[in-house]
């Protein structure tokens, strides 16, 4: 694999940084890039479906999702690989790391990403979609007299 990025960043996990800039340029080639990474296709299609059209939101969740992913040691190798089997090659990355930097992925975004997972799995244990508009009609059972606009609470 030819790239200009040092052999001792490719082994680093990308930062927040990194990988907020990287979605900006992706484009179309988000779901194919999280089938490279090895995101499942359920996965992959919830991410389309939560975010609608808006492509950058797609590339960031599959990005993000990947990095938390315990299958593979997210590093800047296995994302340059990813980038270059999908035809996309290793430019955008190489401009994105000499703008940003490489800095190491701290701990504390770490935790908090396990924190997020943890906190997403645990939302969807206690709230499966059926539960959480069960509870939505049944609020707005108690409250219809108080006639609040029932649209804003089905965001499932």
């Amino acid at each position: 694999m030819f790239t200009d990025i040092s052999e001792e960043n490719l082994d680093l996990i990308p930062t927040d940084e990194i990988l907020d800039e990287l979605a900006q340029v992706l484009g179309v080639l988000s779901f194919q890039l999280g089938i490279e990474l090895g995101l499942p296709i359920t996965s992959l299609d919830a991410i389309q479906y939560n975010n609608g059209r808006n492509l950058v939101a797609q590339c960031k969740e599959i990005l993000f999702q990947w990095r938390i992913d315990e299958k593979v040691r997210p590093t800047i190798r296995v994302l340059v690989q990813a980038l270059v089997n999908v035809g996309r090659g290793t430019r955008c990355l190489e401009e994105i790391i000499k703008t940003v930097g490489v800095k190491t992925y701290t701990q504390h975004e770490e935790v908090e990403e396990q924190k997020q997972g943890k906190v997403t799995t645990l939302f969807k244990k206690l709230f499966s979609e059926e539960k959480l508009v069960t509870i939505l009609l049944s609020w707005f059972y108690i409250t219809e007299p108080y006639i609040i606009p029932f649209a804003w609470l089905i965001h499932v």
